[in-house]
């Protein structure tokens, strides 16, 4: 009986075992440097229009998304001279697929003096994890599935978001179909003078792009 109870509860620590090492860990990367969605690369001092990420718009990556939210009077996110700014009073808001759970998510920009944004679950590193992590990379521990950050009184400007996360996604079925860039650019009469990527170039004034007016 003793011999019974000893084989049951090793199977039992072995089934466990086996549970949480099939309980895979993982990270994705949100690479603004590289911008593999082909997103409008706004030059810094352009008019806000150009590039803007609409309130609301998705990033995608591996099922994890990034929602722009604009909060800011004039300015919407964008990515701007090849990386991503967020701007003051907006927010972007990370969410992980079904079947995972983001633990930590780890922010990289350009310099030490581009970070500002607030967050209540940020947490500092300790100091072996700190020697390890450059200056310009920003650590989050965060238990959960939705974690949102609010920029503060000037732009973040981000390189790239990490997201790290336990679990197995399940049912990542959404496909991302981004905009494909450069899009057409065409006059007030419905005359193309060019695309996105040469906007500024253009004379100033009110042009059409994808079906909206802009100004650049």
């Amino acid at each position: 009986m003793h011999l019974k109870s000893t084989k049951f509860a090793l199977l039992s620590i072995c089934m466990l075992f086996i549970s949480n090492a099939m309980k895979a860990n993982g990270y994705v990367t949100f690479n603004f440097k590289k911008n593999p969605w082909n997103f409008v690369n706004a030059k810094k001092g352009d008019n806000p229009d150009i590039g803007k990420f609409e309130d609301g718009f998705k990033i995608e990556e591996k099922g994890f998304t990034i929602v722009n939210k604009k909060h800011n009077d004039t300015n919407w996110n964008r990515i701007e001279n090849g990386l991503f700014v967020v701007y003051p009073k907006n927010d972007i808001i990370i969410t992980a697929p079904e079947g995972t759970e983001i633990y930590r998510i780890n922010i990289v920009v350009n310099s030490i003096w581009n970070f500002d944004l607030k967050n209540d679950k940020y947490l500092l590193p300790d100091p072996d994890e700190e020697m390890a992590m450059s200056e310009e990379t920003f650590g989050f521990d965060y238990v959960g599935k939705v974690a949102t950050f609010t920029g503060k009184n000037k732009n973040t400007i981000i390189e790239t978001i990490t997201v790290n996360y336990t679990g197995t996604p399940t049912s990542i079925t959404t496909i991302n179909n981004p905009m494909i860039y450069p899009v057409a650019v065409y006059d007030l009469s419905g005359v193309k003078v060019g695309n996105t990527n040469s906007l500024s170039n253009l004379p100033k004034g009110v042009y059409i792009v994808n079906g909206k007016k802009v100004m650049n």
